[in-house]
């Protein structure tokens, strides 16, 4: 089952998916209050916009070189933008390449 027809995730396989460690998922779910998974049985459940968001901290963090708090400021100011337009910038384009080759990956591994 590819990923985008899947509809919650392990912690493991978030972190598969978004290169990262599980450590590093799990406390960017205390910084970041955007990143709010589902939790069943103590288990954490990521959907697709979990994965995207994870994608959308790791960039900001690794690639923008922001801080945490930075970061959240950021996100903070994406969200209260209600025009939901999308606009494809670097990060819109790195975002788009990370989703492409996620897919790519599933594709040759069926």
């Amino acid at each position: 089952m590819a990923s985008s027809e899947k509809k919650y995730f392990s912690i493991g396989e978030a972190a598969k998916i978004c290169e990262l460690e599980q450590s590093v998922i799990r406390y960017w779910q205390k910084e970041f209050k955007q990143l709010n998974p589902k939790v069943t049985n103590k288990q954490r459940r990521y959907q697709q916009k979990d994965i995207t968001l994870i994608k959308q901290i790791k960039f900001l963090l690794y690639d923008e070189k922001l801080t945490i708090q930075g970061a959240i400021k950021k996100l903070n100011t994406k969200l209260q933008n209600k025009t939901n337009k999308f606009i494809i910038n670097q990060e819109g384009i790195t975002a788009i390449k990370t989703e492409i080759k996620d897919i790519l990956k599933i594709i040759k591994e069926n």
